[in-house]
Formats: C-alpha cells, sequence, structure tokens
C-alpha cells in the first residue's frame, strides 16, 4: 500500500467552489468548501483543449485522500458538466483559478490515493 502524502508538504488551504445554481440572470451561484491540508504546485504547462485552443495550466492542487479535509466527492466532480463548462474554481493565496482536469489516482490496491485539480 502507497504511504500518504507526508503531513509537511500538505500546508496549504484553499476553497473549492461549485456551481450549484444559476439566478435569473444566468449567472453561477457558487457554495464554498473550505480545503485543508492540501498542496499547491505552482507550474507552467501548456496543454491543447479538444476544440484546439491552448490552455496555461498555472499550478496544481494535491488532494491526499486521508489527510486532506473534508472528504470530497472527487469522482462526481470529475464527471460533472462544471469542468467541462469551467464553472469549477479553486481560490488560493487570493487568486480564484478555473480547474481544467481531475486526475483520480489509485494506490497499489486500486482505492484512491490522491487526487491532483489541474488549474488555470
Amino acid at each position: 500500500m502507497l504511504k500518504t502524502i507526508p503531513k509537511c508538504i500538505l500546508t496549504h488551504d484553499a476553497v473549492l467552489r461549485t456551481v450549484v445554481d444559476t439566478d435569473r440572470w444566468g449567472s453561477p451561484a457558487y457554495t464554498d468548501t473550505s480545503l485543508s491540508r492540501v498542496h499547491v504546485q505552482p507550474v507552467h504547462e501548456y496543454i491543447k483543449t479538444k476544440d484546439d485552443k491552448e490552455i496555461r495550466l498555472n499550478a496544481i492542487l494535491f488532494f491526499d485522500c486521508r489527510l486532506s479535509t473534508p472528504s470530497v466527492d472527487w469522482q462526481t466532480l470529475f464527471h460533472s458538466s462544471a469542468l467541462e463548462d469551467g464553472q469549477l474554481k479553486v481560490v488560493y493565496g487570493g487568486r480564484e483559478y478555473t480547474v481544467y482536469s481531475i486526475d483520480l489516482l489509485p494506490d497499489d490496491e486500486g482505492h484512491l490515493h490522491h487526487v491532483e485539480v489541474g488549474m488555470y
């Protein structure tokens, strides 16, 4: 079994913003979930989307499934249309990021070990 990500690395807090509804003008209404014991790593990576646009990833959020809190249903978020519509957000360090990708990474027994969230 893989070890958890060390606590000394999981020193950041962030806010996960998910769309719960839209107001009468069509603007999204968010619900905020405070994430504790995560790690946000700056990156500078370019990715091509399905429609041939180029996106520059600015950060990756690491969420350990044992130590990070609270428990988040990453499977549902991974399959939600909010991810495709760019309406899933993360606030960290005074900046709001848009989530581009969610990678669910299993341990050697097939259980979810940690999640890597690509953000721009």
